[in-house]
């Protein structure tokens, strides 16, 4: 497995969680509510199939050099976006707000990867774990 289908999967896993985490969240305000629990699930395959088809485009746009790439997934994936919360809502606004957290599972992923991992992990020169209030220098 090349390293970035390891990194790939690693995204994937984290938007997993991130998943769990919110249905764990949504326990305490609505209770077991299975149409959350739908709604999430469409959500976060839906983001899933919009990052597969983002990185499908940005390798077309590096490899083939063809730029309309880019605007055609953006296009693609915002036409998506759109139809699903769309009929989610008209399901249920309780589906829809579960899809849009679906939705933000693969962004929070992305986010804890690449700014709070590192911030929380980062190490010092002496080698103690640095505190998450130490601002890099530079």
């Amino acid at each position: 497995m090349d390293e970035f289908a390891k990194f790939k999967n690693r995204i994937l896993l984290y938007g997993l969680v991130a998943a769990g985490i919110f249905e764990l969240i949504s326990l305490i305000f609505l209770g077991l509510s299975t149409r959350f629990v739908y709604g999430l699930l469409i959500g976060t395959c839906v983001a899933v199939v919009n990052f597969n088809i983002m990185i499908f485009c940005a390798k077309r746009v590096l490899e083939k050099e063809k730029p309309y790439w880019s605007t055609l997934g953006y296009v693609i994936r915002f036409l998506i976006y759109g139809v699903v919360l769309y009929m989610t809502f008209r399901s249920s606004y309780i589906v829809g707000i579960g899809c849009g957290a679906g939705f933000l599972t693969i962004q929070t992923s992305i986010f804890y990867i690449h700014i709070l991992s590192p911030k929380i992990f980062r190490k010092k020169k002496d080698g103690e774990t640095a505190d998450i209030n130490d601002q890099p220098k530079g």
